[in-house]
């Protein structure tokens, strides 16, 4: 009992010291292994602030992207490196591309968003990894894509900009297939948030520039609207400058008739567009809903901006009359004269649709404010300077009044009377003939004198 006691005592030591060892080589392992992980980590850091680095020199987003995906290839040593950019759901453009000479080159190609493994927008959130060489992950129609462009693996991060997909950041194998590891997958994914940061820097810093640039446009537009008193002088400026500060096809004026029909009575148009103010050129245009409402929406101070003529819901008739001006996109904004409606201030885009931008449509409802005001002060002038011409007219008129009955006065004979009477009468109101006539007793009569024009016949 005892020998067999120490035996399983010794046994028991045996067994110990085994599992003693196969700890150890375990623990050794998982030392190896997070070393191993430190070190990639590390080595992922040392890329990232290498890439980090060197976009910080880029000014704009053009040479953003352009460093980007030169730094990228060369840092993962792939074949190819592109930046996506989305212009619809399942559609984009190669806005960047850093590649391998040997490759078949993507900039500015437009490919549809199944290159890159995915269907729409809505599974832009992960990364995506593409393999040729797995047929059960790649559809004939990919294959075919990727093969254009020798793609044997791909791997695709998504580049966010202002919480909403803006494209992708991709890396790809052409010269063989390769498993792209959880580190490289973290790196672009650091380096596309790094790039929406940067995106967002540009576009303020790029809105601060349009900023100063259109408010000084603005300020221009507001210097010559106030210096000018000129009706048509204003309609001529306003519409030249508006045209050139939103980079448009054509900036009309239309004023409302009294019915609340309206015309063009002024505009700046590009070269190749259908004029609709000129020489022997009047355009009219009779809204019936404006009509009816006595301006609809416009009335109220509204502006209203159309990106697409097709998508906003217009009836037939008016899609017709939009197509006949060559309308594709459109602002519209009020123009008061004091208090009532007197036109609309309008801005085409009659080459292809556009995305009206807040800010434009806002510069131009303050251009039409600034511009009511231009017209107040012109119509006023022009009613002061009529007033004023009507004056001197009835100025005139009673001084050459006052001449005529002095010479009545003077005149010491009946003849000389109707003589003097009819000719001073003809050249005081600018007429052809003045008569004198006389009724007889049984009330017929005759003409007695006169004064004619040259080139009429005399009546005695």
């Amino acid at each position: 009992m005892t020998n067999v006691y120490q035996e399983n005592q010794r046994n028991g030591h045996h067994i110990a010291e085994g599992e003693n060892s196969e700890m150890a080589v375990a623990s050794n392992k998982d030392i190896s292994d997070l070393s191993i992980t430190e070190q990639q980590l590390k080595l992922c850091r040392q890329m990232f602030s290498g890439v980090a680095t060197a976009i910080q020199q880029a000014k704009d987003t053009y040479s953003l992207t352009s460093i980007a995906t030169q730094q990228i290839r060369e840092k993962l040593e792939c074949d190819r490196t592109l930046i996506y950019r989305l212009n619809s759901i399942d559609s984009g453009v190669v806005f960047a591309e850093s590649r391998v000479n040997s490759w078949t080159p993507a900039k500015d190609e437009i490919l549809p968003a199944i290159i890159f493994g995915l269907e729409t927008s809505h599974q832009y959130l992960e990364p995506v990894i593409l393999q040729v060489s797995n047929e059960a992950g790649v559809t004939p129609y990919q294959a075919q894509l990727l093969e254009k462009y020798q793609v044997k693996s791909s791997l695709s991060v998504p580049i966010l900009f202002k919480d909403e997909i803006w494209g992708l950041l991709v890396v790809q194998s052409c010269s063989a297939t390769r498993q792209w590891q959880e580190i490289e997958i973290s790196l672009l994914s650091q380096i596309a948030v790094e790039l929406n940061y940067r995106f967002q820097s540009f576009e303020f810093q790029t809105n601060l520039q349009q900023q100063a640039q259109e408010q000084k446009a603005l300020a221009k537009v507001i210097n010559r609207i106030r210096q000018s008193l000129d009706l048509d002088a204003i309609f001529k400026n306003t519409t030249k400058e508006v045209r050139q500060l939103l980079q448009c096809d054509r900036v009309s004026v239309y004023r409302f008739n009294s019915d609340w029909s309206g015309e063009y009575i002024g505009e700046s148009v590009a070269p190749g567009w259908t004029a609709l103010v000129g020489k022997d050129i009047k355009t009219v245009w009779e809204d019936t809903h404006l009509q009816e409402t006595q301006g609809g929406r416009y009335a109220k101070g509204e502006s209203f901006a159309v990106n697409d003529i097709y998508e906003i819901g217009h009836s037939q008739c008016h899609l017709d009359l939009l197509e006949q001006f060559e309308v594709k996109a459109y602002v519209l904004v009020p123009v008061f004269v004091g208090q009532k409606l007197w036109g609309l201030l309008a801005a085409y885009q009659n080459s292809g649709v556009r995305e009206w931008q807040e800010r434009e449509v806002n510069l131009l409802a303050q251009i039409g404010v600034q511009f009511g005001i231009g017209v107040s002060q012109a119509e006023k002038l022009e009613q002061e300077q009529q007033k004023s011409l009507q004056l001197a007219q009835i100025a005139e008129k009673e001084k050459a009044l006052t001449k005529v009955v002095n010479r009545i006065r003077q005149s010491t004979d009946v003849d000389t009377i109707f003589r003097t009477t009819t000719r001073e009468v003809r050249e005081l109101l600018q007429c052809d003939r003045v008569g004198v006539y006389r009724f007889n007793p049984d009330w017929s009569g005759e003409f007695i004198a006169e004064s004619v024009g040259s080139g009429w016949n005399p009546l005695f």
